[in-house]
């Protein structure tokens, strides 16, 4: 987007939420149910793509009749979706009530709920001098006064991306040093996710800014999804989801997301769908508990899986506006903070959606030191190394709990094991016995170990492992007619963090000894399984025979090779 035009567009940013009575357009989101839509919708084994789901649920909402009143209008036109949201097992879709009301009766649909706005509330922000921040300086620090003084230390989130899904980044401030690239524009569709109000230029500079910033080395992507007036639809916010996704997949690397958005009531398609990006794509989501000054728990997003930050003061109070409750994970530096500013320069924010990039940054930090850490793993590093009772006034249900960055030996990141699993032989003939063993697998944190052997492959037939649970363990086989390459699996655990491995062992066919008695072209075999040696195999003729040489047939023949699955001598 041009960014002149977007320039004096720009609204008074702060943490963000969408009034109840927000107007509601003749969008849905569509949310479909995870075990009813696969066992409606196929018989068979294997798993359809959402995209198929979505197909499928509206093409018999098409032919369903519609109410009285507007049957008579009704063309029996396909109804398409605007947006599959593959990722998160949902669909948004143009729908009249009656057709909303009708999907929200199919089994294979868990909710149907209109499309919202997210926008900004009323808040204060104010040009300023380059001076130091005091949430990085009370970040650093266990106790008042503050010193002044910021302590990056050796982790700086290099090689860690944090995905700002926001208003937008200013790429050419000095303060991200090239390290903030364009995700992608959910508002108008195009890949420059520039920034035209100055909330995520600020929030980004918060989380890893050079001059401000929490984790000054780890890549930045800004997503764009509000306006110049702070303002989006839910349903772009959700394709942004759904983008996060994939380009995290693509990039490789570690990442956090930094969502300082919220909501006044609760929105299901964004809960849901913050709960899928933390538990099945292993995406941590660190959000802001929004400016109400009441329970968080009443907020979208809402997610038990989730970082929810609260905001505080200089002095060690909640800020006055920052929601509160047990949905609340801990609180950060959230008033008054200085960031980078739209357009250069640099001025000071309130509000939880400044205390968020703290705590996202940090993530960013802890995903340096181990990359592998999960989502809920990192959730509570922060909570066991942030500042016990430091705060005044949090608020009813709570958790007292100020961001520290610096670690400490009790709350150190647990670094993975690393499984390594080998075989006293790779190939055997026959049946026999083998030997796994994973005692080459180690934890560099010198923690004990345990193990786990499993057959990943084939189904059928199945090794016998005697040991299971040990390091080691031998391994059994029956002889069988045909070759078979087996997969075995072990996996260590640390008891925080697991790693798993991969051995293959190849069980090659027993030679059939010929028994001498060769095939004769004139002689009659009258009785089945008669056994014949012709050009090196052993057959079994299935029914009486005279003259059929032994592979002529074809595999359906009367003469079949001893040990076949088609042979039905046995």
């Amino acid at each position: 987007m041009n960014n002149y035009k977007r320039l004096f567009l720009c609204a008074l940013p702060i943490a963000l939420h969408l009034p109840a009575n927000a107007s509601q357009s003749e969008t849905y989101i569509v949310l479909l149910d995870d075990v009813s839509s696969q066992k409606t919708m196929t018989r068979s084994t294997q798993v359809i793509s959402v995209k198929e789901k979505v197909n499928q649920v509206l093409q018999r909402l098409a032919n369903m009749p519609e109410s009285v009143d507007t049957r008579s209008s009704r063309t029996h036109a396909p109804i398409l979706a605007d947006s599959i949201y593959q990722n998160l097992n949902s669909f948004s879709v143009k729908l009249s009530t009656d057709q909303a009301e009708m999907l929200k009766e199919m089994a294979e649909v868990k909710g149907v709920y209109p499309d919202v706005i997210f926008s900004a509330d009323g808040a204060h922000s104010q040009n300023s001098q380059r001076v130091a921040s005091w949430g990085l300086d009370r970040s650093d620090q266990r106790e008042l006064p503050l010193d002044g003084e910021y302590e990056v230390g050796p982790y700086t989130g290099k090689g860690v991306s944090i995905y700002v899904i926001d208003s937008g980044i200013d790429f050419s401030h000095p303060d991200f040093g090239g390290r903030a690239q364009s995700g992608w524009d959910f508002v108008d569709n195009d890949s420059d996710a520039s920034d035209c109000h100055g909330h995520g230029t600020h929030v980004a500079g918060t989380a890893a800014g050079r001059q401000y910033g929490i984790a000054p080395g780890a890549d930045i992507y800004s997503v764009r999804v509000l306006n110049c007036e702070n303002k989006g639809w839910g349903s772009q916010i959700l394709k942004s989801f759904d983008w996060v996704i994939e380009h995290a997949k693509q990039q490789g690397q570690p990442a956090v997301i930094n969502y300082s958005i919220s909501r006044s009531t609760r929105w299901a398609p964004l809960d849901q769908a913050v709960d899928r990006l933390i538990t099945e794509y292993n995406l941590p989501f660190v959000h802001a508990a929004a400016n109400n000054n009441t329970d968080a728990c009443t907020k979208t997003p809402h997610s038990e899986y989730s970082i929810t930050v609260g905001a505080s003061t200089n002095d060690d109070y909640r800020w006055y506006s920052s929601n509160w409750g047990e949905c609340v994970t801990l609180f950060a530096p959230g008033a008054n903070i200085i960031s980078a500013r739209n357009h250069g320069g640099y001025q000071s924010m309130s509000g939880t959606s400044m205390a968020t990039p703290h705590v996202a940054g940090q993530v960013a930090r802890l995903l340096e030191i181990e990359p592998k850490a999960s989502p809920s793993e990192l959730k509570r590093l922060l909570i066991e190394n942030s500042t016990a009772n430091a705060l005044y006034n949090v608020g009813d249900g709570s958790p007292n709990r100020l961001l520290y960055i610096k670690s400490e030996d009790s709350t150190e990141v647990n670094q993975s094991p690393i499984a390594v699993a080998t075989s006293n032989q790779y190939e055997l003939t026959g049946a026999g016995t083998i030997s796994l063993t994973g005692d080459a697998s180690s934890d560099p944190d010198g923690d004990q170990l345990t193990y786990q052997w499993q057959q990943l492959a084939p189904s059928s037939p199945l090794a016998i492992l005697a040991s299971p649970s040990a390091s080691k363990t031998n391994v059994g086989f029956d002889e069988h007619a045909a070759d078979i390459t087996y997969r075995f699996l072990l996996t260590v655990n640390d008891g925080v963090t697991s790693d798993s491995t991969e051995v293959r062992v190849v069980q090659k066919a027993k030679p059939i000894t010929p028994n001498g008695v060769q095939w004769e072209s004139i002689k009659t075999y009258a009785s089945p399984c008669e056994r014949v040696s012709w050009k090196g195999s052993e057959w079994e003729n299935q029914w009486w025979t005279v003259g059929n040489e032994p592979g002529a047939g074809g595999i359906w023949g009367v003469w079949r090779k001893v040990g076949n699955s088609n042979n039905r001598c046995g």
